[in-house]
């Protein structure tokens, strides 16, 4: 019986008879201690530069999906890499030293670990998950906010899951940020971004952005519209502040927090239609259209009741319009008064 490997370590499952006289050689038992030395203890450095397919052979020792700890390093890299797993069971923990965000997939699926963070990445050979770990710092200054992936494209699309793009390569002259539903933890936030247009005022909002490993590159925008789009929102954005015109690069992992505006108060009754008349005051009432304040003359303010002219403001003073004032009066001159 000829010898078979294991689905996801690739060791050798010895067969009946098979390999007689060589369990001490590397191609026998002991190469299973090898594997499973790696497995257990073993740290692959993968320096990437691109996509990148990790090797899986039979018996091999030297499998780059053996070891339990990956340290991604930079070895030339332009944008964001993909590193391919196979579609078996499996768990490593990340150390990623790059300035991109790292997707591993089993050609199905994927998961990120963001740029220059540790994080744990697993598959149950179906669908592959990943946690990326913060420190306090990032607790500190990322309280509330998303993580997301950059994307240059700008095309109106879904950008796909975890990323953000906008339709402007110059990034501070953008009108439009196409956002997926899913940040790139794998959380929906449909119903949560659905809500950043809740507010009645025009502006309904200021928007972040930020580098999660550099603070110091950012944009922030004022938002004015969401509009659902099928699994990414349209939001239309314009630009407050910058680091600078095009701060981020084709990966770069992102925070992403936004903060309400408040809602616009209700409209009062009193209407403005300019200077206005004793007939038709400019600051009037809506129930009462001939009763308010109306500019009569230069330097004058004048008052109206019922179409009436009853005083008048100028640099002179008060003119009650010949009608006297009464005790039961002085809180209407006292008013006035207090209104000039």
């Amino acid at each position: 019986m000829a010898s078979n490997p294991t689905t996801i370590g690739k060791l050798r499952k010895q067969g009946l008879g098979d390999n007689l006289n060589t369990w001490g050689l590397s191609g026998g038992l002991n190469g299973n201690f090898d594997l499973l030395d790696d497995a257990v203890w073993g740290v692959e450095v993968i320096a990437l530069s691109g996509d990148r397919t990790l090797t899986s052979a039979n018996y091999a020792a030297g499998n780059e999906i053996a070891p339990r700890v990956h340290r991604l390093t930079d070895g030339g890299l332009a944008a964001a890499p993909t590193i391919t797993v196979p579609a078996t069971a499996n768990w490593w923990f990340v150390n990623n030293e790059t300035a991109y965000a790292v997707s591993y997939s089993n050609g199905a699926n994927s998961a990120l670990v963001s740029a220059n963070r540790e994080g744990l990445v697993w598959t149950d050979g179906t669908s592959v998950y990943a946690k990326t770990f913060l420190d306090q710092a990032d607790a500190d200054n990322v309280t509330d906010a998303l993580p997301y992936v950059f994307s240059t494209t700008t095309a109106d699309s879904d950008p796909g899951a975890g990323k953000l793009r906008l339709d402007n390569p110059t990034q501070n002259a953008a009108t439009t940020l196409y956002i997926d539903d899913q940040d790139s933890n794998a959380a929906d936030l449909t119903s949560l971004i659905a809500t950043w247009d809740d507010s009645t005022s025009p502006v309904k909002g200021t928007l972040w952005l930020r580098v999660q490993s550099d603070p110091k590159k950012f944009l922030t925008f004022n938002l004015t519209g969401v509009m659902a789009a099928g699994g990414y929102t349209k939001l239309t954005v314009s630009a407050l502040a910058s680091s600078a015109a095009s701060p981020f690069v084709n990966g770069d992992a992102l925070y992403v927090a936004f903060t309400a505006s408040g809602s616009q108060g209700d409209a009062g009754s009193i209407t403005n239609a300019g200077d206005g008349s004793v007939a038709a005051p400019g600051f009037a009432f809506a129930a009462d259209p001939d009763t308010g304040a109306y500019r009569s003359g230069d330097g004058e303010v004048s008052f109206a009741s019922n179409g009436t002219q009853v005083a008048a403001f100028s640099s002179t003073g008060l003119d009650m319009k010949g009608k006297a004032i009464t005790n039961a009066d002085e809180p209407v001159a006292f008013f006035f008064g207090c209104v000039m």
